[in-house]
């Protein structure tokens, strides 16, 4: 029996679309078609309005952000993406044939030339550079594109020699990087963490350290670790390995403690006080008001107080050791003028509540029990009533008095006298105990 093929000469239909059709044209009418013109134009004015008021507050945020922290108005507007177009518009990776034509004759002068940045100015309000430019060939100006090109390239790739360039690399590089992590946040709601140390002792980058606030929370709250910490430990383990890593927190602590016998020796060589010692806390009152003296110098990436609390890495310890000892960090002695000037900012500050007035200081002895002195300028001793021991024979009692003077112990003489027996009465004054078998005890 023959196989049948089904379907062999069957030729799929193709699907049928439907008709198209337009929807019916509505004529308006000229006022109809003058009240919506109207509408349009005060719609896209509106806009136009609110899109304009809009820019003048960046503009205005920009000038306020630019002045506050000494920066350009055009690096504000980058980092604040206000650029119009700069999100979508992309960079411009290709190279100009001027600025080719500048590198090369750059070149062919050599180093003869002064270096710095008035080369450029010089080069580029050159008369006869710029009519040499336009006698270059096209050509000519390809070649300079492409030898640029590859040095362009050579840079990217090779590996840096000098710790200055080094250095440069690293900071511009994790800049960029920073900014495309807050981009991509921004985009994707998306959480990162960037750390970056150095891998060798002959460079001297401070470790960087970049988080978004979620991820600094997580570090902080759930695992409970400090963020200076975890870089410094990591920079010790790039550096030596786990042993450096093991060895991290030693050398912070010698670090530390160089750091502050080197800052108490600077102040007692200015005060002339050998007992003279920093304190962070109580700074304006133990520091400026008693010495007249403040810390000058100290850097701006740093906030100023204790050590412990305000620097977490070895970089920076090791950078403010290197900037007292050159004394770029130093105590300076303040005028009666000066220190009324700063005590009247100081008060003004307290006032107008932008700083809090430090605590007092907490004794030294908060948690012991305080000796009080008795008149007689003896210690006082609390005395209990006691019972001496009583025989058959003779029934005898001895009560003790606390600061009792002979006049007070008559007035109980008649109390006494209705005891059988003898009754020893040991008188205290001051202190001092007074007995009948020394010549001093009294028989009522």
């Amino acid at each position: 029996m023959a196989r049948t093929q089904f379907y062999k000469n069957i030729v799929p239909a193709l699907p049928k679309q439907g008709v198209t059709r337009c929807p019916p044209r509505i004529k308006l009418s000229a006022e109809a078609r003058k009240i919506l013109k109207i509408q349009h134009r005060t719609t896209a004015m509106s806009y136009q309005e609110d899109l304009n008021n809009a820019w003048a507050e960046i503009e205005a945020i920009k000038d306020k952000l630019a002045a506050k922290y000494s920066k350009s108005c055009a690096r504000v507007g980058v980092d604040l993406h206000g650029g119009r177009g700069s999100l979508t518009k992309g960079r411009q990776n290709k190279t100009s044939a001027w600025n080719a034509f500048i590198w090369k004759m750059r070149q062919i002068m050599g180093e003869g030339t002064d270096p710095g940045c008035g080369v450029l100015t010089d080069i580029t309000q050159d008369a006869n550079l710029r009519a040499r430019y336009e006698a270059t060939s096209n050509k000519e100006c390809e070649l300079y594109v492409q030898e640029l090109e590859r040095y362009k390239a050579t840079n990217a790739k090779a590996q840096r020699i000098s710790a200055r360039s080094k250095t440069n690399d690293i900071m511009h590089t994790v800049a960029a990087i920073e900014d495309e992590l807050v981009n991509l946040g921004l985009q994707t709601n998306a959480e990162a963490m960037l750390v970056v140390v150095k891998g060798s002792t002959n460079m001297t980058t401070k470790p960087r350290l970049f988080t978004t606030e979620r991820v600094e929370n997580f570090l902080a709250g759930t695992l409970k670790m400090d963020p200076g910490d975890f870089v410094t430990h990591m920079e010790g383990c790039a550096i030596g390995g786990l042993r450096g890593a093991a060895n991290h927190k030693n050398r912070l602590s010698s670090a530390w403690t160089f750091l502050r016998e080197l800052i108490n020796t600077k102040l007692v060589e200015v005060t002339g006080d050998a007992a003279a010692t920093m304190k962070w806390t109580q700074y304006w009152w133990d520091i400026v008001t008693k010495y007249r003296v403040v810390v000058d110098g100290w850097p701006n990436s740093i906030p100023f107080g204790n050590l412990s609390d305000v620097v977490k890495t070895l970089h920076e310890y090791e950078s403010l050791t290197r900037k007292w000892q050159k004394g770029k960090i130093f105590f300076k002695t303040l005028s009666e003028q000066e220190f009324a000037e700063m005590d009247e900012d100081q008060q003004q500050q307290i006032d107008n509540g932008e700083i809090d007035i430090p605590t007092r200081k907490t004794c030294s002895d908060k948690g012991q029990k305080r000796v009080h002195l008795a008149e007689g300028g003896g210690l006082s001793q609390k005395r209990k009533r006691t019972r001496a021991g009583v025989s058959s024979d003779e029934r005898s009692s001895t009560w003790e008095c606390h600061e009792c003077d002979y006049k007070k112990a008559e007035k109980f003489q008649s109390i006494f006298e209705s005891y059988e027996g003898k009754v020893e009465l040991i008188v205290w004054d001051g202190g001092n105990s007074h007995s009948s078998n020394e010549g001093q005890r009294e028989l009522i």
